[in-house]
């Protein structure tokens, strides 16, 4: 299974968690980062995506558990634009941008956050995934799952 051409969707997430050591909230040093299955995730995929053994699943072929720590600061830049872009700003901010730029709300996310939005473009820019999966974590008012 290839992250980019299978993808992971929504049974494997980036999970964040924040310790605010450090004064500056960008610092890499006040987050860890992990792979974490969904609830509903099936044991056929579990075993595609982690593996039973070191040589099989993702996580363990692609090295991901020890490699995207290292964007740690990739992490800290976005938890920061989701502080700032808090719930009451969000609304008149994206009427701002929408109507200056005649933009939606997908073309305004890749503008404030660097990256794609939409699962089918993640293949098209590094660390989509990990950055929608953050704002969705940190500000799930702007990212609110499909009903």
């Amino acid at each position: 299974m290839h992250p980019y051409i299978d993808g992971y969707g929504e049974d494997f997430y980036f999970h964040v968690d924040i310790n605010y050591i450090n004064s500056k909230k960008s610092d890499p040093d006040n987050y860890n980062l992990s792979l974490k299955p969904s609830v509903a995730i099936a044991a056929t995929k579990l075993r595609q995506i982690k593996g039973n053994s070191p040589s099989e699943g993702n996580l363990n072929l692609f090295k991901l558990e020890s490699i995207y720590p290292s964007h740690l600061d990739v992490v800290g830049e976005i938890v920061v634009k989701c502080n700032k872009y808090s719930s009451w700003y969000s609304g008149p901010l994206l009427k701002v941008f929408g109507a200056a730029l005649s933009t939606n709300k997908s073309e305004f996310y890749q503008f404030y956050f660097g990256n794609y939005i939409n699962e089918g473009e993640f293949h098209r820019r590094p660390l989509s995934k990990l950055t929608k999966d953050v704002v969705k974590q940190v500000l799930p008012s702007f990212i609110k799952p499909k009903v």
